[in-house]
């Protein structure tokens, strides 16, 4: 009979360790391909293996037997492949209108850019603009227009106070 090496990643001794280490590798096929492409992208990767060796032996360490404790090696698994997305600068994607946690990851460095006013622009819509402002500033005050822009640029579903008013207000001069 003709026996045939196994290539391994990470070559042990153990076998425990061994499977340990398997268990660990396999977490990374229920990762999205979105989140690996991000992952590859940053150059991270050969950090990701490193990881989850490390999970790996943590496990084998706290005396964890692949066979018995194959959850608990998962969950380990899991926990430090979050500490390792959170300190790569990824985060779960949360969704500020129904208030949950997504099941994707974003990368706080591409999509979260700071607001800056002189970034925006109306283009030929700078009449209306100016018009609906006088409109609240004639109802309402100079603050409730600060309050609705301050509220357009923000991530809350609705507005709150005098920005509310100034809304309603908008939406009356419409309607007629």
């Amino acid at each position: 009979m003709q026996t045939t090496a196994v290539r391994r990643r990470f070559p042990v001794e153990e076998e425990a360790l061994h499977r340990c280490i398997a268990i660990a590798l396999t977490q990374k096929r229920f990762m999205r391909s979105s989140l690996k492409q991000t992952i590859y992208e940053k150059g991270l990767y050969p950090d990701l293996h490193q990881e989850l060796a490390a999970a790996a032996v943590e496990a084998w360490r706290l005396g964890y037997d692949p066979d018995i404790d194959f959850r608990l090696i998962k969950n380990l698994t899991q926990r430090r492949l979050y500490a390792f997305l959170k300190a790569n600068g990824m985060q779960r994607h949360w969704d500020p209108i129904t208030k949950k946690q997504g099941k994707g990851f974003l990368s706080r460095e591409v999509y979260l850019k700071p607001y800056e006013e002189e970034e925006v622009q109306f283009g030929d819509n700078e009449v209306l603009i100016l018009w609906l402002k006088d409109v609240v500033v004639e109802k309402c005050g100079e603050d409730a227009w600060e309050d609705l822009m301050s509220w357009a640029h923000s991530d809350e579903p609705e507005p709150h106070g005098a920005a509310a008013k100034a809304l309603q207000i908008l939406k009356e001069v419409f309607k007629k």
